[in-house]
């Protein structure tokens, strides 16, 4: 078996990490979709199943917003990790991913 990083390897894990961000950005909108609808329900009085909704969501959220710092460390020393074997000087560590899509 060879251990060799190859290109290929580095551009895998490249998009792997540029996914899973795009992942968690597009589940981050589907939350604020979800949270607009539930306030529009709540002003409109729908009953005390709101309640139990609301707290569904923001246990959601939280998870959300854990997940997505967990995501963004990730996919930051991932990247990183594809720029020290690519040799690349450019990025610095907290660049904003999207200049390197």
């Amino acid at each position: 078996m060879n251990d060799d990083i190859t290109v290929m390897d580095l551009n895998a894990t490249e998009d792997a990490s540029m996914m899973l961000a795009n992942v968690f950005d597009e589940i981050q909108k589907q939350m604020a979709m979800v949270q607009m609808a539930l306030q529009f329900i709540e002003e409109n009085g729908r009953g005390k199943w709101l309640d139990a909704v609301r707290d569904d969501v923001d246990m959601l959220q939280l998870q959300l917003t854990e997940s997505a710092a967990l995501t963004a460390d990730i996919s930051d020393y991932l990247f990183d990790m594809v720029n020290t074997f690519r040799g690349d000087s450019e990025y610095v560590d907290g660049d904003d991913l999207e200049d390197y899509e």
